[in-house]
């Protein structure tokens, strides 16, 4: 489900993030947009494998998993003082 995808990644960012630190400096979420660009082909591929991960819908409005990774992105920024 969607809020199993955004539990998922926001789990393995905090896990990157908590555990590997100071070895891991950036971590990388591939395919944020893959809904919008199969939703946008002739003819339209809505449900495409990759569409399924994307972190946004095809009208561009957020999904779970993007929330979730803009609020931790919030989060661990208050906590460091950014």
């Amino acid at each position: 489900s969607l809020d199993q995808q955004a539990q998922y990644i926001a789990g393995a960012m905090t896990l990157g993030y908590e555990k590997y630190q100071p070895w891991l400096g950036n971590m990388f979420l591939w395919n944020m947009n893959f809904a919008v660009l199969w939703a946008a082909q002739t003819p339209p591929q809505p449900n495409h494998e990759q569409a399924s991960f994307g972190l946004l819908n095809p009208d561009w409005s957020p999904r779970p998993s993007f929330n979730a990774v803009q609020g931790l992105v919030a989060q661990i920024k208050q906590e460091e003082g950014r």
